[in-house]
């Protein structure tokens, strides 16, 4: 019996193939897009003005009464007021629910904290560190070992008490672009002026809640990579420190391991 033996072209099948592996890196990338707006969309921005530690301590009172699923504080409380004033702070951060401190390295590494008496009523603190290739800040790393010592980096702390399920793709002491995609005009803020927290309760339940400084004047401003992609002034800075925490929260989304 004569064989009959069936050739089939190859070129199809490493067209369908290619097609389905373009088609699939797509809809990763889609799928990566949606995941950053939906977590900018959940991102409120909080200005702390020039406020006392007691304006401050009525601000944390008023956003916490609005149930928050995080309030992140992008400051650093190192010096010793008034009694007056930390004893409202340290009360306003004992009653508050999923509150984030941040703190910083010197330049031998040592981290730098806010006074214990605050950090020991805060919920969690995470290091807070962006990194620059040049003169542009553009990559930060979400977990460092230092000198055996394992420092989260700030926006993951974040992430962690608003996901507690939260799986990061990214390795140890591993830096990463950050993937900016929105400013300071285009996240939901607020400049909350004395109010009562029933007029805030829809804009600040369940959001992440980031209180920082962001205007009117240029302080904790700096120059990043933002401006590559969009116009900014060639001789001012473009974006602000708590800017730069949303825009890394978003990253981490967009890391998110299956």
């Amino acid at each position: 019996m004569n064989k009959v033996i069936y050739k089939f072209p190859i070129f199809p099948f490493i067209v369908i193939i290619v097609l389905s592996s373009c088609i699939n890196n797509k809809k990763g990338k889609n799928n990566q897009h949606s995941l950053q707006n939906n977590i900018l969309d959940s991102i409120v921005l909080v200005n702390i003005n020039e406020r006392s530690r007691i304006e401050l301590a009525q601000l944390i009172s008023l956003i916490d009464s609005c149930n928050p699923s995080v309030l992140a504080i992008d400051v650093l409380f190192l010096d010793e007021k008034k009694h007056a004033e930390d004893s409202s702070l340290i009360e306003a951060l004992k009653k508050s629910k999923n509150t984030v401190l941040p703190y910083k390295l010197d330049s031998l590494n040592k981290p730098i904290y806010s006074l214990n008496k605050f950090t020991q009523n805060a919920t969690s603190q995470g290091l807070l560190a962006t990194e620059s290739d040049g003169n542009l800040l553009n990559r930060f790393t979400p977990i460092r070992k230092i000198d055996g010592n394992l420092h989260e980096h700030f926006a993951l702390k974040i992430l962690k008490i608003w996901k507690p399920d939260f799986n990061l793709s990214t390795g140890l002491n591993q830096s990463i672009p950050i993937q900016f995609k929105r400013t300071v005009t285009e996240i939901n803020n607020l400049d909350i002026v004395n109010s009562e927290s029933k007029y805030f309760v829809n804009e600040l339940k369940n959001k992440i809640v980031l209180m920082g400084y962001f205007g009117p004047s240029e302080e904790d401003m700096y120059y990043t990579s933002f401006r590559l992609t969009k116009q900014f002034a060639i001789d001012r800075p473009d974006t602000y420190g708590i800017v730069i925490i949303a825009n890394e929260i978003a990253t981490l989304v967009a890391n998110l391991a299956d």
